[in-house]
């Protein structure tokens, strides 16, 4: 048991402790206000104030977790990403605040701030104050955290196996924007690939397209053994997410009344992998169109969908989670970017969304990812060499602080088709960590 003391107790903060405590360090926490309640308390204290208190750690607060508005904060942080004692004494106390700064990055504060948007209205990554810092590529939280728990253990003398054993784990997560290349599509749409093939003069994608249809050539992107067998391989639990909603400009995939599309979900349900939504890109915060995607993902599995990632990576806060919530959602991937690699809330671990203009937290949990395929072939116009070297700087941070690998894979780029030839090797290299 920790004791917290605070000169006030504010949904911010009760929230961040939760976090930090609870859900991270494996601690339970009790917070107190009045200061006369810590007189003979043998408990660990944490005094998150301004005034002094014998034999405590001191976090010296900002006014962040004390507010109820979103006002702007310019924030950037320390390269060598290390929390400090800035006392060595009886009365330590951190060098900056931990707990404003872990709050800021894990509700997303800095994307309310921003109105300008990339041109799918998306939170630009060039914003990103992590970015700025150069601390994209770490998962900063996490590892202030550990360092706060070394903080805890010397200064209370605290035993190691009171807190949270954590492991580093690969969770291999995979988006079915569009289920085939070229089959199950409609003859409108393969009248208008062939034309655009010609035109185009995409000699070697026309060849592809006509052999499947009219031969026994299997579509590219059904791909969909192989991946069966490299979980299988592995002893890995996948998690899937289905693009089911209607087509369009960013919309691709066939009709979710095609057969096909059963098929595949239930070889893929059948083989013990969950299945997710993918949201349409036109459905975004429409809490109508999600349900009626929810419900045709519902039809199509027979099982309930509690986990989401929302297409192209396309949400804005808080419209598209509180549309999740309303729907049903407990499970939310989305939380990383699409043009580069990185931490986009700072931690590679779960943690449960704060809505910030209701000023309270929720059940809706966020799983954050860290690399994608599309990052690193599209976005970074990196080799696969490149890519390789590239993604083993962040891996080894990631099992240096025991956390979880949570990356992106799409079955267009197991496809050897539009430039993904042999980014399987990319992909096998981070499915090797596992062992």
């Amino acid at each position: 048991m920790i004791v917290i003391y605070t000169k006030e107790i504010s949904p911010r903060l009760s929230y961040t402790l939760n976090h930090v405590f609870y859900q991270q360090l494996g601690l339970s926490f009790e917070i107190v206000h009045d200061k006369t309640k810590l007189q003979n308390i043998a408990l660990p204290i944490i005094n998150y104030s301004d005034e002094m208190i014998e034999n405590s750690l001191q976090i010296v607060p900002e006014d962040l977790l004390f507010q109820n508005t979103i006002e702007f904060w310019d924030m950037t942080f320390d390269a060598n990403h290390q929390i400090g004692l800035l006392e060595h004494s009886e009365n330590p106390k951190l060098s900056f605040d931990l707990l404003a700064a872990i709050f800021y990055l894990i509700s997303r504060y800095e994307e309310y701030l921003f109105i300008e948007n990339d041109e799918h209205n998306r939170f630009d990554v060039e914003n990103s104050s992590l970015l700025k810092s150069e601390c994209l590529n770490l998962p900063l939280v996490d590892i202030w955290i550990d360092d706060f728990k070394q903080c805890l253990i010397a200064h209370f003398s605290l035993d190691k196996s009171i807190f949270k054993t954590k492991k580093f784990e690969v969770f291999p997560t995979i988006d079915i924007d569009s289920l085939f290349a070229f089959k199950g599509k409609s003859i409108g749409r393969q009248f208008g690939g062939i034309l655009k093939n010609l035109f185009q003069l995409q000699l070697s994608l026309l060849t592809n397209r006509l052999k499947v249809l009219f031969t026994s050539q299997k579509d590219p992107f059904d791909n969909f053994d192989q991946q069966l067998s490299m979980w299988q391989t592995y002893q890995l639990r996948a998690q899937y997410f289905f693009h089911v909603g209607p087509y369009g400009k960013f919309d691709k995939n066939i009709s979710n009344k095609h057969p096909y599309l059963k098929v595949v979900i239930d070889k893929i349900k059948t083989n013990g992998h969950d299945i997710g939504i993918h949201p349409s890109y036109q459905s975004n915060s429409d809490t109508i169109k999600i349900k009626s995607e929810i419900d045709t993902l519902h039809y199509l599995t027979q099982l309930p969908t509690h986990s989401s990632r929302q297409h192209y990576l396309r949400f804005t806060l808080p419209y598209t989670y509180r549309a999740l919530i309303n729907n049903g959602i407990q499970k939310e991937f989305s939380m990383g970017y699409a043009s580069t690699t990185g931490f986009r809330a700072g931690t590679a671990s779960n943690f449960y969304w704060y809505d910030l203009e209701k000023n309270e937290s929720t059940n809706l949990e966020v799983l954050p990812f860290c690399m994608m395929d599309v990052a690193f072939k599209n976005g970074m116009e990196l080799t696969i060499d490149e890519s390789i070297e590239y993604s083993e700087n962040i891996i080894k941070v990631l099992k240096d602080y025991q956390l979880p690998f949570r990356f992106i894979i799409h079955n267009e780029s197991l496809s050897n088709l539009n430039g993904w030839k042999g980014w399987q090797r990319l992909f096998m290299t981070w499915l090797d960590k596992s062992k």
